[in-house]
Order: C-alpha cells, then sequence, then structure tokens
C-alpha cells in the first residue's frame, strides 16, 4: 500500500512539474497577440526589412527575429516552432539547442534552414518575412501559440520589439541584446573588432578647392588606412554614415599595402567609379558638415572603426592625428588636408608638392594670422594681414576680385575699385572692420578675421574662379607664411614680416613638435620621463614653466619628476623653423573630486607692458585714476590681442 501511494506522488509531481513550464512557456502573451510582459518565452524584436542593419553569418542581410527567455529556468529549443501562418502555427522548428535563462537568440529568417548552424548557436528559418502586412507566431511543439506579433508597415532598418513592456518601434536595433540604453551599447561592443586593420583616418565633407576627383570634380571624401603590417584586401567591407545601415556602401575588390591610404569619394554616384578603384571609387552616399558620424565595417558588419563630426567648414577636413608616425585614436579639424597621404606636417608637404596650386598672374604672396609686430593704421590695433601680388606685367583693375577665409562662400570680401600696377604687393587688413568702420583708414580692410589656430585663405577673381589658395594650420605668432615667386608655388614660413614688399627666404615647414612618453597627470609616484622628435632635431626643455627656446636645457637622457613639475619642451631641425612646444603638468601627490585643467603660459604673455591682463606701459598713473577714462581704452586688457594659445594638458 505505501509503494502505491509513492509511485502515485511522483506521477503528480512530474504532471505538475509538466503544467508549470507549459505555463511558464506561455506566459508571454495576451489573448490579442501582444507581448505585454517578459515572462515566459517571447517574441522580443523583429527586423522585418533589412538592408544592412545587421549581417548573417553567410555576410547576407538576412531579416532576422529575437527571441527572449523570461521563465527563469533554461529551456529546451526543440520544444518550439515559429510560423508566419495562424492556421499553422508549427512552419519551422528548432532541431536542437538550448535557450538560457534570462538569455537571448536570433533567428535570420532567410528561408534557407540549410544555412544554420547550430553548433554555434545560429538559426535559419525555412521561410521569410514581409515588411506589410505580417504575423508572426512563437509556438510550442504542440501547436500552442506562445507569442504572436503583427504589424501593417516596418520601415528599412527599423526594428520592432518590446521595450519598457510595450511592442514599439526602435530605430538603434539590439539582436541578441535587450532593447535598452544599456543594451544597445553592449551589443555595439560586441560587433566591434578589437585590433582593427583598417582605420578612417580623414574625412572632408565640403571639399571645395582641395582635391578633385577622377572627374575632375570637387567630391567630398573619406580616407581609410591600412594600419596593419600585413596586406588587407577591403572586398565588401562596409562604409556608412548611417548608424543604422553600416553596410550602406560596400568597398570594391582593392587591396591596400600596410601603410596605405585609399580616398571613397562620397559623390553619392557609384556610377562614375573607374574601373581602378584606386584611380576613382565612388560611394553611393554624400556626407554633411554638420553632425555626421561615419562608420566603417567588416564584411560581416562588425565595427572595424567610427567617428562624429560635429562641424566643418569649407576645404578643412576631420584629420586622426599621428603621434610617432602611426594614426592615433583622436581626431582634430585640420586645414591641411592630406587625402592620399598621413596626416603629418611631411604628409602636408608631399600632398601639396604632388598637388599644387595652379596659381595665376595675381596671386597671395604673404599671410599673418597673429600679429603683435606691427601697428599697420597707428591706433594700437595690430591686424593681421593678407598681401597679394601682381607678377602679371601690367596694371590690373582689382574691382570685384575677392579674398575669404571660407571656400564655401568665395565673394566673402571684394576690392574695391583700384588698380595693382605690375610688380605691385598690395595688403590687406584682416580686420574684420565694415567699411564704414574702415573707411578713414589708411589701408583695405577685409570684413573678416583670420585664426592662428588654422584658417584657410583664398583669391578669386570676378567670375569667382580660384586664382590661389593657402591651407594654414596652427602658426605661431608673427610668424607669416607665403610664397617665393610665381614659379615655386610651396609655401615657406618668415619669422621676418615682409608686408608690402618680396619675401626672404624662408623655411620649408616647422620641426616635428617632441611628445612626451609619460602623459600629464596626477601621479603618485617618480616618473621616468623621456621626449621624442624626428632623427636630426635638437630638443630642448624647461620645468619653469617658461617657454623652451634654444637657450634653453638640451635634453640628452630621461627627466625624473619627483614633485609638481610643468615640462615644456620643442626641437629645432635644419631647414625648419623651431617646432611648437608642447606641455605636460605632472601633479604629484595631489588629490581633488572635481576635475583639473592646468592652462600654461608665459607670464609676460599676461603681464607686464604687453600683457593682456595688465595696463601696459603706455598707460599712465594719472590716466588711471581718472574715473572718466572708464573703460580705460588704451590699457591692454581693453586691446584686441592674439597671444599665443594656451596650452593645455
Amino acid at each position: 500500500m505505501k509503494v502505491v501511494v509513492k509511485i502515485f506522488l511522483v506521477i503528480l509531481i512530474a504532471a505538475v512539474a509538466v503544467t508549470v513550464t507549459i505555463l511558464a512557456l506561455n506566459a508571454g502573451s495576451n489573448d490579442n497577440g501582444t507581448s505585454t510582459v517578459t515572462r515566459g518565452v517571447v517574441i522580443s524584436e523583429v527586423m522585418a526589412s533589412n538592408s544592412g542593419a545587421y549581417v548573417d553569418n553567410n555576410g547576407n542581410y538576412s531579416d532576422w527575429i529575437e527571441i527572449y527567455n523570461g521563465t527563469g529556468e533554461d529551456v529546451d529549443l526543440s520544444r518550439l516552432a515559429l510560423s508566419d501562418d495562424e492556421n499553422t502555427p508549427i512552419k519551422w522548428g528548432f532541431d536542437a539547442g538550448t535557450l538560457k535563462a534570462d538569455g537571448y537568440l536570433v533567428v535570420f529568417m532567410s528561408g534557407k534552414s540549410s544555412y544554420s548552424d547550430i553548433s554555434n548557436g545560429i538559426y535559419h528559418a525555412s521561410f521569410k518575412l514581409s515588411a506589410s502586412k505580417e504575423t508572426l507566431l512563437l509556438s510550442n511543439i504542440d501547436g500552442d501559440v506562445l507569442d504572436k506579433q503583427s504589424w501593417e508597415d516596418m520601415d528599412k532598418n527599423v526594428s520592432l520589439g518590446l521595450k519598457d513592456g510595450t511592442w514599439q518601434a526602435l530605430e538603434n536595433a539590439t539582436p541578441g541584446f535587450p532593447n535598452t540604453e544599456e543594451g544597445l551599447t553592449a551589443f555595439k561592443e560586441s560587433r566591434a573588432v578589437e585590433d582593427p586593420s583598417i582605420l578612417i583616418t580623414e574625412v572632408m565633407g565640403s571639399n571645395k578647392t582641395t582635391i578633385t576627383d577622377n572627374t575632375g570634380a570637387y567630391s567630398d571624401y573619406i580616407e581609410v588606412t591600412n594600419v596593419s603590417d600585413q596586406n588587407v584586401n577591403l572586398y565588401s567591407m562596409g562604409l556608412s554614415d548611417d548608424e543604422t545601415d553600416p553596410m550602406q556602401w560596400q568597398f570594391p575588390n582593392v587591396t591596400l599595402a600596410p601603410g596605405e591610404q585609399f580616398i571613397v569619394w562620397c559623390s553619392g554616384d557609384p556610377d562614375l567609379s573607374d574601373s581602378d578603384p584606386k584611380k576613382g571609387t565612388h560611394a553611393n552616399f554624400r556626407i554633411s558638415t554638420y553632425k555626421e558620424t561615419i562608420l566603417l565595417s567588416t564584411s560581416d558588419g562588425k565595427l572595424l572603426d567610427k567617428t562624429s563630426i560635429t562641424e566643418l567648414t569649407s576645404d578643412a577636413s576631420w584629420a586622426r592625428e599621428y603621434s610617432d608616425g602611426s594614426p592615433s585614436s583622436t581626431f582634430k579639424v585640420s586645414y591641411k588636408p592630406t587625402p592620399g597621404y598621413p596626416n603629418t606636417d611631411a604628409g602636408y608637404s608631399e600632398f601639396s608638392s604632388n598637388n599644387k596650386v595652379a596659381i595665376s598672374d595675381i596671386y597671395i604672396s604673404e599671410v599673418l594670422t597673429s600679429n603683435t609686430q606691427k601697428d599697420f593704421e597707428g591706433d594700437g590695433s595690430y591686424y593681421d594681414f593678407i598681401e597679394i601680388y601682381n607678377g602679371s606685367g601690367e596694371a590690373i583693375n582689382l574691382k570685384d576680385y575677392a579674398l575669404t577665409n571660407n571656400t564655401g562662400n568665395p565673394a566673402k570680401w571684394k576690392f574695391p575699385d583700384i588698380s595693382i600696377k605690375a610688380g605691385e604687393y598690395k595688403v590687406v587688413l584682416a580686420s574684420g572692420l565694415t567699411s564704414s568702420e574702415s573707411s578713414s583708414k589708411n589701408y583695405m580692410h577685409a570684413t573678416f578675421k583670420l585664426s592662428n589656430e588654422g584658417d584657410i585663405v583664398a583669391l578669386y577673381d570676378p567670375d569667382g574662379n580660384l586664382l590661389d589658395r593657402y591651407n594654414m594650420g596652427y602658426n605661431p605668432t608673427d610668424v607669416s607664411c607665403g610664397r617665393k615667386n610665381a614659379d615655386d608655388v610651396s609655401l615657406y614660413f618668415y619669422t621676418d614680416i615682409t608686408p608690402g614688399s618680396a619675401n626672404g627666404a624662408g623655411a620649408q615647414g616647422f620641426t616635428e613638435t617632441p611628445t612626451f612618453t609619460v602623459d600629464g597627470g596626477i601621479y603618485t609616484s617618480t616618473q621616468k620621463v623621456e621626449i621624442k622628435a624626428p632623427s636630426g632635431a635638437t630638443i630642448y626643455y624647461t620645468t619653469d614653466n617658461s617657454t623652451p627656446t634654444k637657450n634653453s636645457t638640451v635634453y640628452t637622457a630621461p627627466i625624473t619628476v619627483s614633485k609638481t613639475t610643468i615640462l615644456r619642451a620643442m626641437a629645432v631641425q635644419e631647414g625648419y623653423l623651431p617646432s611648437y612646444s608642447t606641455t605636460a603638468t605632472y601633479l604629484m601627490n595631489v588629490s581633488h573630486e572635481l576635475s583639473i585643467i592646468s592652462i600654461v603660459t608665459d607670464d609676460n604673455n599676461l603681464w607686464g607692458s604687453t600683457g593682456i591682463y595688465d595696463w601696459g606701459d603706455q598707460v599712465t598713473e594719472e590716466y588711471k585714476n581718472n574715473i572718466d577714462n572708464f573703460p580705460y581704452k588704451k590699457a591692454n586688457f581693453q586691446q584686441k590681442w592674439e597671444r599665443p594659445r594656451l596650452l593645455k594638458s
């Protein structure tokens, strides 16, 4: 009798267990088929119009669905089936596999179940989905519907998913991950390649005068570079400006050698491509200069690289910085674009040499973007200047010739009715003054200013034809750049400015800025800092906050930093001007809850006779003490002066 009771209890317990399992599998839907909870096994996301958002294991853009297991226990997949026909709830079933508790499973709706790789958790259903008027059912093997989803229309690369308890459109799909911001981040991280061999190295969203494509047009461009030590074939890799469609455009069959660059012209017309990809390859999309994101992906949709642009002016590029001759992780706005070359001073020189501007008889002969030496008008305003030269052999009337610092606006400032003689130099002050403000001045005044952080200066004729153009990066104060003559269109740099007359010999450029092997920051132990510079360059450094010069200490060995120190260094190389100084602040044994920013500049830039925070030597005590002189326009702190940029570390 006891034995019979025990057997009955075992059967009863087993039956209860089966009932609980069935209830758990059915807990994901309600009577109308709309998922409102995440208990049970449910359909958690669907994409029925995948044209590049997610790539399957065969490199195809199959539609897909995602199933979530909210039962709290592992589920045997062989007990589940899918269908798009309510009259036939079991159209395709899982042969085997397990869906872990709280796990997600993606099923590709390719219509080719033979593509499945069950051992690696990859499933392909035997039917496809429609983006319009479709119903999807998830059932158990008994034909009981566990979940059902229907839609009238689904946009391309937009998924429908269960989020915050409701079924809604998701602009950012998260196949295999929760439909949350955290899930999106995790999905993106799962698709990123840890050590990419190809990187985006330069983007130009408004190419007006920089370089022409294979058709002779000024198309915008994206440059990628092989950063590995092996040849890399780009075939079928994806390039896009749409995060929901990373495979918007795919590369042709082209191989890059180590360190080689490749330009993709973003004209929006692939038919303009040359049969030889390296002679001209065009993508099927255009790019913008404002709030643009560029993605580079592997052929199976994994993210190789991504960069976002906030805003760019015409002919300025978004360029990856180089460190020790190799691409770094950071980008910056560059006024020295180098399409097809490394983003370095040497790369710019090589690009400029191989893509020289065909200047006319009238050309820009000298530009100064940060002036503290010459007071042109004698009013205490040290304006920057642009100088043009007439090498035509005869006088030319300049009326309606134009200067600009924005090639997207060629006629930003036009010359008045004035002639320039043969062999004559004309100086235009980049003061930003209007015609009424500058009417009594001795010089012509352009209605725009220049920046020594980087700028573009261009000269156009009355018909809007480009006559000359300067692309300039950061220029030190009182260093101009210009041309020797019409036969040598290279830009040279001058510490002796010559407005109104011929330029001297000049230097080829600036010595490459030194780098430190230890970044500035907060430290609790002694640091050994090495300073790197190009071979053949001499490095000078200071530790007292002053700008290094040729009179500073010569670097010969690593520097020991054991207390709070401001380290500054510059380098000198024959045939080049001294490099820009680089700065790092090492804070030793300090503790702050707030972020720290160290701003470094020479004392005399702030105080003293030329200090921008000082009264200046030209102001008397009597002037200072007379309240009627307020706001003290003669004082240094009221002048529109520029000083060398404040260096951060």
